[in-house]
């Protein structure tokens, strides 16, 4: 009985610090999206494409497995923004 208490406690806690963590994200996210207005979209995929050059050259042509992974981390950080990208213009599209 004891235990299931301190789990409860424990559970309760998670939940709150998850929710928490959750807002955080969001708004961190729409101040990111409020940027857009002083750098254009177009500038900040080029900008996330020439940062992974670099590690493209030291993996396909070095063979630097630790490049991969930044390579693989950067597409994903791309395919996000991309989506984001998406849904922004689907926004603007259907509302005016």
């Amino acid at each position: 009985m004891k235990k299931d208490l301190f789990y409860l406690k424990i559970t309760k806690k998670a939940s709150l610090l998850y929710k928490i963590l959750h807002f955080l994200i969001k708004l961190s996210h729409t101040i990111f999206n409020l940027n857009f207005y002083t750098m254009s979209r177009y500038d900040e995929l080029t900008g996330l494409v020439e940062s992974l050059g670099g590690d493209f050259n030291k993996f396909y042509g070095k063979g630097n497995k630790a490049a991969g992974t930044r390579v693989r981390k950067g597409m994903q950080t791309l395919k996000v923004w991309a989506q984001d990208v998406r849904k922004e213009v689907q926004s603007q599209k259907n509302s005016g």
